[in-house]
């Protein structure tokens, strides 16, 4: 894919009020101009909150696990506003001046990253409204949390597998003059963990199956 470039700009912010205090929060105008041919128009502009940046940072360590993703501001900066701007004046006006420039710094470094810059996370975190964001949000949320369970899944039948095939190859090794009183059950307990360790591989296969989807 040939290359591009982008022009960031994190501006006009706007409280959104849910009835209470801790359900309000803010979020920015996120203005992006590109070359890059795989965008579809050349400028954009959704309104991004906060934790929009934070799922966008998220998915590009889990996509790029070798590369250096740049930070994100911390919610929590007044430290940092007094540092830069002082005590006085309006700290609201300081926040938003502070987080602005900080989340432009970080877009523009991902931007500016050889593979990064041509990831579709940044894509659909430039592209979608913020309806469509949401939604493809909790999809890839839904699509990472059914991947874990089947990686956690696959491991804990391996596990059961191994054992299972160990306790077989034990009884199956076994000189059956030495239980002569139990030898049917131990024919019936011999075929019954093969059939279990049939089983859970058939169900490690279909949930792989499933997840892969």
């Amino acid at each position: 894919m040939s290359g591009g470039e982008f022009e960031f700009n994190v501006s006009e912010p706007v409280k959104i009020d849910r009835g209470g205090l801790h359900l309000a929060y803010w979020k920015y105008r996120v203005n992006t101009k590109t070359t890059f041919p795989q965008y579809t128009r050349r400028e954009y502009g959704p309104y991004r909150r906060y934790n929009d940046f934070v799922w966008l940072r998220k998915r590009l360590i889990d996509m790029y696990p070798g590369c250096l993703v740049p930070p994100l501001p911390e919610k929590d900066v007044k430290e940092n506003i007094d540092k830069l701007f002082g005590s006085g004046g309006s700290e609201e006006t300081a926040l938003h001046k502070f987080r602005q420039r900080a989340l432009r710094k970080f877009l523009v470094r991902i931007g500016a990253h050889p593979k990064l810059s041509t990831s579709t996370a940044l894509q659909e975190f430039i592209e979608l409204d913020e309806d469509e964001l949401e939604k493809r949000m909790k999809e890839v949320t839904k699509h990472d949390s059914i991947l874990k369970s089947g990686s956690q899944f696959k491991q804990l039948s391996i596990s059961v597998s191994s054992r299972l095939s160990s306790d077989i190859h034990a009884l199956t090794s076994a000189k059956t003059d030495e239980y002569p009183p139990e030898k049917q059950k131990w024919h019936e307990t011999q075929q019954y963990l093969i059939k279990l360790e049939n089983s859970m591989a058939m169900m490690r296969d279909r949930f792989e199956g499933v997840s892969k989807r």
